[in-house]
C-alpha cells in the first residue's frame, strides 16, 4: 500500500494534530501491533476488553513508526499524530479506500459459519497454480485481520481470495464494505457464536448480510444443500447472478459418486452443468469437505480455471491448521480437528469417523463449544447423542462445558468419562492407545487442545 499522509487523513476523516516526521516519506506499511512495528510504519492504536493500543505508542515511536492514528491524547514526538474518532473504524476505511484503488482486481469472499477457512485453502492452492493470488493467511478475517490482508494487496495480483468471520451484530457488513468482492461464497448457516445474538433470526441475518450487501454486479456462489444458505438467497439476493453448488444433486457445480479413500479421504467425480467433468481424490478426513472442494471449484470456475485442472490442484491439497488433518503417532491415527468446534461441524465430523479405514478402535476428545448462549446445553447434549452414534468405543471429554456432552453420552448407554486437566487426559489416552486405533480430537480454540497432542507426543508425569 502506498499512501500520502494527507490523503490518510482525508479517508480516515482524521485531524492531523502535528507532523514532527524529519523525512515525509510515503507510508507504506500499517500495523496495529506495537512489536511488530518497524521503521516507516504507520501505527493504529486499537483498543479492545483487554488492552489500549495508545498505551504502547511510545514502544511504536520507538521502533521506527513515522506516523500514528489515535482516538485519544498522546505524547509522541518525531511523527506524524492523526486523531479520529474511533481507529478500529479509520483502520477499516483506509482498508476500504486501497480496495477501491485496486478495484480492476477481482476479489472473491468467502462466508458462512462454517467450511469457510478449508473453502478458502483450497480455492487459493487451486488459483495460485495460475495467478499472482492474494488470500487470508491465518484467521485473518476479521475487522483487523481483513486490513491487514488488504493493504498487502499490489496492482500486481491477479486473483484475491478473502475469509470473513464475523461473530458479533454488523460485523459482516462492515467486512463488506472493506472487502467490495466480485464474487460473494456463502458455505452454510448454522449455529455458530448464536449466544452473541438476541434472537435466533438476528443470528441468521447477520450471517445473511453478505449476501444483502453484496453488489448488485456480483456472482454469488451458494450452498444448494444448505436450507438457511438458499433462504438466504431467496430472501436477499433474489435476482442476482448466482451460482448454486451441491454433493447431494445437480446443480451449477456437483459431485457424484462420493466413496471413501483408504485409508482416509474421498474420491469423486466433480462436475458442473455445462457437462464438464474431472474425477477427484482428495486427501483429508470429513466428508464435508467435499462439499468445501465444490465450492473451491466454483471459486476457481470464477477465474476462468477449468475442471480438468481444479481436479489436478485437489488431489494435491493437503490440510492444516489443525484442521482435518490426520497424523500417525505410533500405530495410531490422531484425527486433528481442534481449531474450534461448532455443533453442526462437531456433528458432521463424528458421522464422517466411519468413513474412515482403521482396523482398531474409534475413540474421541470432545470438549467445550463457546459462544452458544441459551442454547449450550441442548447443543452438547445433541452433539453427545452424534457421538452415542457414530460407532465410537469410548469417548473423552473435557472442558467446563464437555462434561455436558459426557453426561448426557452416559445416559443414553455410552462409554464415556470427563477429565478436569489436560494432563491426566492425556496419560490415560497414552495408556489406552493401541497399534491401529483412531482418536478423534475436536474442540473449540479456547481449550488450545493442540496441548493433548503434544502431550501424547511426550511422557506424561501425573503427580
Amino acid at each position: 500500500m502506498r499512501v500520502e499522509l494527507d490523503k490518510l487523513v482525508e479517508v480516515v476523516d482524521g485531524r492531523l494534530v502535528k507532523d514532527e516526521r524529519p523525512e515525509k516519506d510515503i507510508i507504506s506499511t500499517v500495523s496495529t501491533d506495537s512489536r511488530a512495528v518497524q521503521t516507516g510504519d504507520l501505527f493504529f492504536a486499537l483498543s479492545g476488553e483487554n488492552f489500549n493500543g495508545h498505551d504502547f505508542v511510545a514502544k511504536a515511536v520507538e521502533s521506527g513508526a513515522q506516523a500514528i492514528v489515535v482516538s485519544q491524547d498522546v505524547d509522541a514526538s518525531s511523527v506524524a499524530v492523526v486523531r479520529v474518532d474511533d481507529t478500529l473504524v479509520a483502520l477499516g476505511k483506509l482498508a476500504a479506500w486501497w480496495r477501491k484503488e485496486n478495484s480492476d482486481i477481482p476479489v472473491v469472499a468467502v462466508v458462512g459459519s462454517s467450511g469457510k477457512t478449508t473453502t478458502k485453502e483450497m480455492a487459493s492452492e487451486i488459483l495460485t497454480r495460475y495467478f499472482n493470488t492474494l488470500s487470508t493467511k491465518g484467521n485473518f478475517n476479521n475487522l483487523v485481520g481483513l486490513p491487514q490482508t488488504m493493504f498487502g494487496l499490489q496492482a500486481s495480483h491477479e486473483a484475491v481470495v478473502l475469509e470473513l468471520g464475523m461473530n458479533v451484530p454488523d460485523e459482516n457488513r462492515r467486512l463488506m464494505e472493506i472487502a467490495q468482492p466480485d464474487c460473494v461464497v456463502l458455505t452454510n448457516i448454522n449455529h455458530a457464536h448464536i449466544g452473541m445474538f438476541e434472537s435466533v433470526r438476528a443470528h441468521y441475518e447477520a450471517e445473511a448480510e453478505p449476501i444483502l450487501h453484496a453488489s448488485p454486479k456480483s456472482l454469488l456462489i451458494i450452498n444448494a444443500d444448505d436450507p438457511l444458505s438458499v433462504q438466504a438467497y431467496n430472501e436477499f439476493g433474489k435476482g442476482r447472478r448466482v451460482w448454486r453448488y451441491s454433493v447431494d444433486s445437480e446443480a451449477d457445480f456437483f459431485a457424484e459418486d462420493i466413496h471413501p479413500a483408504r485409508p482416509f479421504g474421498y474420491s469423486f467425480t466433480l462436475k458442473n452443468k455445462a457437462g464438464d467433468s474431472a474425477d477427484v481424490s482428495l486427501k483429508i478426513f470429513g466428508r464435508h469437505n467435499v462439499s468445501n472442494a465444490v465450492a473451491a471449484a466454483a471459486v476457481a470456475a470464477f477465474y476462468g480455471v477449468d475442471l480438468e485442472n481444479v481436479a489436478e490442484q485437489l488431489n494435491m491439497f493437503r490440510p492444516r491448521y489443525n484442521r482435518s488433518e490426520i497424523e500417525e503417532l505410533d500405530g495410531a491415527f490422531i484425527v486433528k480437528d481442534y481449531y474450534n468446534a461448532i455443533p453442526a461441524a462437531v456433528i458432521s465430523a463424528l458421522k464422517s469417523l466411519d468413513d474412515l479405514d482403521v482396523r482398531g478402535r474409534r475413540l474421541a476428545v470432545l470438549g467445550d463449544m463457546m459462544e452458544l448462549g441459551e442454547h449450550e446445553q441442548d447443543f452438547h447434549e445433541q452433539v453427545a447423542e452424534a457421538a452415542a452414534t457414530s460407532g465410537l468405543t469410548k469417548l473423552y471429554t473435557i472442558g467446563e462445558r464437555g462434561v455436558m456432552i459426557s453426561n448426557r453420552a452416559r445416559q443414553v448407554g455410552m462409554d464415556a468419562v470427563h477429565f478436569s486437566d489436560m494432563e491426566t487426559l492425556a496419560a490415560e489416552l497414552k495408556q489406552e492407545l493401541k497399534q491401529g486405533d483412531l482418536l478423534f480430537i475436536k474442540g473449540s480454540r479456547s481449550l488450545r487442545l493442540e496441548r493433548l497432542y503434544e502431550l501424547l507426543k511426550s511422557p506424561v508425569t501425573v503427580s
